[in-house]
């Protein structure tokens, strides 16, 4: 199971331009009227944050995530400790809006973050290899753990993804039961949905259902992005694919093609789009009654030059 995040990062990149030239073309006549009154207030300006530019220009490690509770901005970044074993450390940043100054969140008990989710109530963050899920309130400063699995020292489990589903939070977590022998299929995948008298609950499907990552690896459902559309929750993994779950059964949907590696997966004006992580491009999904089929919105091809992997448009 990856545990790589850089390709959100790239397809978000990708993504959130792409949309917003789909839904902002100015209406006819609408050129000098009041979008060009609008032009003024449009730009960038610093908001007082920098990445640790060591560990970016070494690694190319550097801002990995944001979110927002109501006035609160939080952003994650990522740095390399140790050029030995070019581990990752993620930390989480808070500011206000409007505002310069950021603090770094001093996580529970030393804590690794590796994935954040803001709503109203605040900011959930679920942690590396230990299979935790805690909730903060930026005005309290408050941690309270919602979810911890007692593992062994030979057992790995991470919160891949969180995302919301029927106004509650959802959460995937996977990994292994013996970190010393990956290859041996030993795994489990939950995926946690918030109920309304705040508990957690497992829809994930039994380990028994055989997932296969490229035909040779079983793999566990997990999942690093998500969301609702019509009711259903589609989530989506480079490893597992995209699969939908109604609140009674979970269904995979037909691959893309091939070398099929959905990533990031995002809602916009009921369309929705997924973004692929090592070969790249971006498709929408279309729900053709009773089927469902793939559309190509953006083409790119990974380039392998000198060890590098550049994205290239076709």
């Amino acid at each position: 199971m990856k545990s790589t995040k850089k390709g959100k990062i790239i397809f978000s990149s990708v993504l959130l331009p792409l949309l917003l030239l789909c839904s902002c073309n100015p209406k006819p006549g609408e050129e000098h009227g009041e979008n060009e009154a609008l032009k003024p207030f449009f730009g960038w300006r610093s908001a007082g944050l920098m990445p640790n530019l060591d560990s970016l220009k070494k690694w190319g490690t550097g801002f990995t995530a944001i979110a927002h509770s109501k006035d609160y901005i939080f952003v994650m970044d990522s740095k390399v400790e140790n050029p030995q074993t070019r581990v990752t450390a993620y930390r989480i940043f808070m500011s206000k809006q409007g505002s310069e100054k950021w603090e770094e969140l001093e996580t529970p008990s030393e804590l690794s973050p590796f994935n954040m989710y803001g709503d109203a109530s605040g900011l959930y963050v679920g942690f590396h290899r230990n299979g935790q899920l805690w909730h903060y309130k930026p005005d309290s400063k408050k941690w309270t753990n919602l979810f911890k699995m007692e593992l062994t020292a030979k057992q790995s489990y991470t919160v891949y993804g969180i995302a919301e589903f029927e106004g509650r939070i959802v959460a995937s977590i996977a990994g292994y039961n013996n970190i010393e022998n990956t290859d041996t299929y030993d795994a489990t995948g939950l995926i946690l949905h918030m109920q309304p008298d705040g508990t957690l609950k497992n829809i994930a499907p039994p380990d028994e259902l055989e997932i296969w990552f490229r035909n040779y690896n079983r793999v566990p459902l997990h999942f690093t992005d998500a969301a609702e559309w019509r009711g259903k929750l589609f989530v989506s993994s480079a490893e597992c694919g995209i699969w939908v779950y109604d609140n009674a059964s979970w269904q995979k949907l037909p691959e893309y093609e091939e070398k099929d590696s959905p990533y990031v997966i995002e809602l916009h004006k009921d369309r929705l789009y997924v973004g692929q992580y090592a070969y790249g491009g971006v498709q929408e999904i279309q729900n053709v009654i009773p089927e469902f089929r793939w559309i190509a919105i953006l083409q790119l091809m990974a380039v392998i030059e000198k060890g590098h992997r550049y994205m290239s448009r076709h």
